[in-house]
């Protein structure tokens, strides 16, 4: 994975258009807990997707993007994503992935993990279970 991320951040030089890179850019920094590293290539990710042409855009990949945006926020300190904590918007991130692409197995699993976790604040279990139940079906 070490070995890795220099070669997608020269991708990122090379095309930093280039959201595949971006989103593996992205993935690999998460693996190595940089997680501000990875949040940051996980949205200019998303803020490319939404330039593209609606016909070019692939939903699965959008919707994947907003999974791994929400677990990598998910995965911070709260003092980290105030005013909002951390895990509320982690599950707001899930729930846009999901509007995406209702059909995420990553994501509906997430949500019931996140409904669980006596870690999550009371908030963002109640948001959680609210939007598990919304795709449980």
């Amino acid at each position: 994975v070490e070995l890795a991320i220099p070669a997608y951040e020269r991708a990122v030089r090379l095309d930093p258009t280039h959201h595949d890179a971006l989103s593996n850019l992205g993935s690999a920094r998460h693996k190595v807990n940089d997680l501000q590293g990875a949040i940051k290539a996980y949205k200019e990710a998303i803020r490319i997707v939404a330039l593209l042409d609606e016909s070019q855009v692939d939903h699965q990949m959008l919707s994947m993007l907003h999974y791994l945006l929400g677990s990598a926020v998910s995965s911070q300190e709260d003092h980290k994503c105030r005013p909002t904590p951390c895990a509320q918007e982690a599950a707001r991130l899930v729930r846009r992935a999901l509007d995406i692409n209702h059909a995420n197995a990553e994501a509906v699993e997430a949500l019931a993990g996140m409904r669980t976790d006596e870690n999550v604040t009371e908030a963002a279990q109640a948001l959680a279970a609210e939007l598990y139940l919304d795709y449980e079906a």
